[in-house]
């Protein structure tokens, strides 16, 4: 019995570009509508609380799902945390989406969905491969590398290029590199909303100290599709990790789902 029941969970093993094993999970429902692909955030993996309450409601709203754990990760894909950089998640998800290409359930166009730093990710495939992407779905995405680089105090900056690597003031924190933040500088869905021509839907946490409610507002205004919203959960941190935070998350992506996919 697998934990979304009665959905069959299958956990084939991919390589990306860089020949590194990515585990990947695939989900699917017994009435198939469509496909989504859910990539989790810098840090996470890919059954986090808030990745399975994501998952939760695209299953059960019928879409077989494909999540994975990104390399130079948390998770049971192969690289070593030291060398995560924006590109090599980037590089995951389009590397998994071109090996669904090869599967007997592939679908040529289908959802993506992220948190965090896999909302920006999911949000830049989605730029960039408009004719594929049939909805969108960004929870807590980080909006901007150069937003996300304003959010850092300018000492604790000149301090990590000086040194190269940082570790974050948290129990078991691991040392990021300098080309980790360098790297996010490249990405900035600000710029490229106007190329989100899908649907798309926008759930924010009310203390987001990472992406603050007025930069989801921001990126809001400037996607390109008339079918678009924002749903900011007050009192909610970042990661949506409390019980009755993944049972709103649920709830707002399963509503989504139900009305703005379904037009």
């Amino acid at each position: 019995m697998g934990d979304f029941d009665p959905a069959i969970e299958a956990f084939p093993v991919t390589r990306n570009r860089h020949g590194l094993k990515v585990f990947v999970k695939v989900i699917t429902p017994p009435e198939v509508r469509g496909s989504a692909y859910l990539a989790h955030g810098f840090s996470d993996v890919h059954d986090a609380a808030h990745m399975r309450a994501m998952t939760a409601a695209f299953v059960r709203a019928g879409f077989r799902v494909i999540v994975w754990d990104a390399t130079h990760s948390w998770g049971r894909s192969e690289g070593e945390r030291e060398r995560a950089t924006f590109y090599y998640h980037h590089e995951d998800l389009e590397d998994v989406i071109e090996w669904s290409r090869s599967q007997d359930w592939y679908e040529p166009e289908f959802l993506v969905a992220g948190h965090s730093l896999g909302g920006l990710m999911a949000g830049a495939y989605a730029a960039a491969h408009p004719k594929q992407v049939a909805g969108l779905v960004l929870v807590s995405p980080v909006v901007s590398g150069p937003a996300l680089r304003r959010r850092i105090p300018l000492p604790v900056r000149a301090w990590w290029r000086l040194r190269g690597r940082v570790t974050p003031p948290m129990r078991g924190a691991k040392a990021i590199a300098w080309e980790f933040l360098r790297s996010s500088w490249s990405y900035n869905l600000l710029a490229e909303g106007r190329r989100l021509v899908m649907p798309v839907l926008i759930v924010g946490a009310g203390r987001d100290y990472i992406v603050p409610p007025r930069l989801l507002r921001r990126l809001l205004r400037a996607i390109g599709h008339e079918s678009k919203r924002l749903e900011i959960v007050p009192g909610v941190r970042h990661g949506f990790d409390g019980a009755w935070e993944m049972e709103r998350l649920e709830a707002v992506v399963s509503e989504w789902l139900r009305v703005d996919t379904n037009k």
